[in-house]
């Protein structure tokens, strides 16, 4: 079997899943057709049972299209970072979460600006001392603040704003 038929639609969902110029919907959609693809072609042309191949493809659409639904990535403005790190470093300073080895990333609530979801969503590296990138995860669930979460990768502890 080609490897272009595994490639090339496992590349285009990567690349087209954290979109930030879709809504969480879109991005759900281009998700779960993409990982549908890339999953179904390959074993609808090796020539396995459809009774397996149907479910199979369905449920990593499904799956695919739900974790980008919940969380969609947009690009941070100067703004929303400023923000985001002020926030952390005010919450850092007054719980003294710094001195806590265990704990090395907080999501901070930001300013939702563009947002579809609950909250927009910022990660802090309490090591560095800075956020880890410019992306603003626009979450369609968090936490309660002060739980542990999955935010882009990060497991991070919830602050809200911090305050």
């Amino acid at each position: 079997m080609p490897v272009r038929l595994i490639c090339l639609p496992v590349a285009a969902s990567i690349a087209l899943s954290g979109c930030s110029n879709l809504t969480p919907g879109e991005n759900a959609a281009v998700a779960g057709v993409a990982t549908g693809l890339a999953v179904g072609l390959p074993l609808a042309l090796t020539g396995v049972n459809p009774a397996v191949t149907i479910p199979v493809t369905a449920g990593a659409a499904l799956a695919a299209g739900g974790g980008a639904y919940l969380i969609s990535r947009n690009q941070a403005t100067k703004r929303q970072r400023q923000v985001a790190e002020d926030r952390a470093r005010d919450y850092v300073a007054r719980t003294g979460e710094y001195s806590k080895k265990s704990l090395r990333f907080i999501a901070v609530r930001n300013e939702d600006f563009r947002t579809q979801g609950k909250a927009q969503v910022m990660v802090y590296d309490i090591h560095s001392g800075t956020i880890v990138s410019d992306t603003v995860y626009d979450m369609r669930s968090v936490p309660p603040v002060g739980e542990m979460g999955d935010f882009g990768g990060y497991h991070a502890r919830y602050i809200g704003t911090g305050s």
